[in-house]
């Protein structure tokens, strides 16, 4: 057993120390138990749970203590006192605490680098699938729809790989589809949150059953409230039926299970949502203000838009506009998928019209606009599941002696085929060189083992940070090259870019402290291998004696 952290939190206003509830609450729990794994999978849920329910102030103290935690789980891994599936758990925990937490000096995407090199190095698909879904997410809030998009796919098409149901895939389905709602493609979400429900029933996990049944009861609800203004509104109240047979679904089963699983409130927003959209008396009515307080947007979005509904068909339309007039103005909308909040802003709309219940013209064309991208894209990320289908159970390496027996990679041999395809496609491409800082250094001064762990430690970095569309190559001592298909200059130049930081954040027992050089070229219609490799390669020696750890573009 290591020691127990201490209470203590310093406050973000630069007070003095202070004891940290949320801290001490977590210490009285792990002092109860005796398993390193078991009291640091009950840590890193109890943090998040405590980020997802908490106020600006709880959400920041509640990610400080990420830091400890995942200091005391690498130092338990290493002393194989926890598995490699437990350390996963604590850093998926860890990523998502700081995702929520928003604070600019504690960003997730070290430790979302981390988590995606741990799921590769040990074989972890659920666990990497799950990682891919929440690179996804991050991406796209920072408006990096393709990139997203790629993350969606790789995610979604692990998963499918991924044999028995296990709370690992009910994780990765859950995280999948809340991507999938950010990227505004709610059937494909609703799918996910189907199988993630499926799955934590067949494997007897009674508490992740009812939240992966709620998520896909409001996911119902939010298409039902979309469909409404499309040209096929008598589909919305298909959806709504659908909403309440499966909430009226999952409240009996919570109420037969023995023992009862905690039903939190914002696990129940989408069931008490369900059946007040079709019939809500006071009890019910009550309950959707319970929900009103609610810290997750989902949560509190999906019930108050059903309210103001409700209070609105009865007359009470200002009580009804106070409700969505507060919503659109949380500090937190903004965390709320696209659909939902198109739904919060159509229905305030609807309410300041002069005739209720009659959207202005101007709602009607935005929602048809809306609909037709959310349409667009679910096609193309259909287009894209397919493609990357094919293109794993047809991939160009097929034999042995085109893959590096070190690293895992296609080897130079495999290069010349894949770089000739790149150079005679007919799309933008770039090719990337990739060179170890120091190597030489490393197997000097500790061993030749210690180079060889951090050859695999680079590949399992620039493999896990690019998408599946994109190639890892082993060149040959301490070069990588990579391929990167679609990607004119700048956009190839930006996903080097995240090799590197990923490379630079590795742990030390990994990567031992190294760092890369990368030269970037665009591949010209019809240029020659070795050309491109030259050009990339001299753009990679600048970036060396530019004093490494870099990219350059040539």
């Amino acid at each position: 057993m290591h020691d127990q952290p201490s209470c203590v939190a310093t406050d973000p206003a630069g007070g003095a120390d202070r004891p940290d509830p949320l801290r001490a609450g977590t210490c009285a729990v792990i002092a109860q138990t005796g398993d390193p794994a078991e009291s640091l999978g009950i840590e890193a849920c109890i943090l998040l749970d405590r980020t997802q329910a908490g106020d600006h102030q709880q959400r920041w103290q509640t990610a400080l203590l990420t830091d400890d935690l995942l200091d005391r789980a690498r130092r338990a891994l290493a002393g194989a006192d926890i598995s490699p599936t437990t350390f996963a758990r604590v850093l998926r925990a860890s990523v998502l605490v700081r995702d929520l937490a928003d604070v600019p000096e504690l960003p997730p995407d070290p430790l979302l680098d981390e988590l995606i090199t741990h799921t590769i190095e040990h074989g972890l698909a659920a666990h990497h699938a799950a990682a891919q879904a929440l690179r996804g997410t991050l991406a796209e809030t920072r408006g990096d729809l393709d990139a997203a998009m790629d993350a969606a796919t790789n995610a979604m098409i692990t998963v499918e790989h991924v044999g028995e149901p296990s709370l690992e895939r009910v994780f990765a389905s859950n995280d999948i589809a809340a991507l999938l709602l950010r990227l505004g493609t709610v059937s494909l979400a609703m799918r996910s949150y189907a199988e993630g429900a499926a799955d934590a029933e067949a494997a007897g996990l009674p508490r992740e059953h009812l939240v992966s049944l709620g998520n896909l009861v409001a996911s119902e609800l939010v298409l039902g409230l979309t469909l409404e203004r499309t040209p096929k509104p008598q589909r919305a109240a298909e959806h709504f039926q659908t909403a309440a047979r499966l909430a009226e679904q999952g409240l009996r089963t919570w109420q037969l299970a023995d023992p009862a699983p905690s039903l939190r409130d914002d696990h129940a927003a989408g069931f008490h949502s369900a059946l007040a959209i079709q019939s809500c008396d006071g009890e019910l009515e009550a309950r959707l203000r319970k929900h009103l307080g609610s810290a997750d947007p989902q949560c509190r979005l999906v019930p108050g838009i059903v309210l103001a509904r409700r209070l609105a068909a009865s007359g009470r339309t200002d009580s009804a506009r106070t409700i969505l007039t507060e919503l659109v103005n949380w500090p937190r909308v903004h965390q709320a998928h696209p659909q939902l909040r198109i739904a919060l802003v159509r229905h305030l709309a609807e309410l300041d019209t002069a005739t209720p219940g009659s959207p202005p013209p101007y709602v009607n064309a935005m929602d048809a606009e809306f609909w037709t991208l959310w349409v667009a894209r679910s096609h193309d990320l259909r287009a894209r599941l397919d493609r990357e289908r094919l293109r794993r159970k047809h991939g160009p390496i097929k034999t042995p002696a085109a893959e590096d027996p070190l690293t895992g990679l296609p080897n130079r041999r495999a290069l010349d085929e894949l770089i000739a395809g790149l150079a005679a496609a007919d799309q933008p491409c770039a090719v990337a060189m990739v060179d170890i800082d120091g190597l030489r250094t490393i197997n000097q001064r500790d061993s030749h083992s210690d180079g060889d762990a951090t050859l695999r430690a680079v590949a399992v970095a620039a493999r896990g940070t690019l998408p599946a569309t994109d190639s890892v190559i082993r060149y040959g001592g301490d070069e990588f090259v990579l391929l990167l298909p679609g990607d004119e200059l700048p956009s190839a130049g930006a996903k080097v870019e995240r090799v590197v930081t990923a490379v630079a954040a590795l742990p030390p027992d990994r990567g031992f402290g190294i760092t890369v050089s990368a030269g970037v070229v665009a591949v010209r219609p019809g240029e020659e291998a070795d050309s491109i490799l030259v050009r990339a390669d001299n753009a990679m020696y600048q970036a060396k004696q530019a004093g490494g750890n870099q990219v350059r573009l040539g």
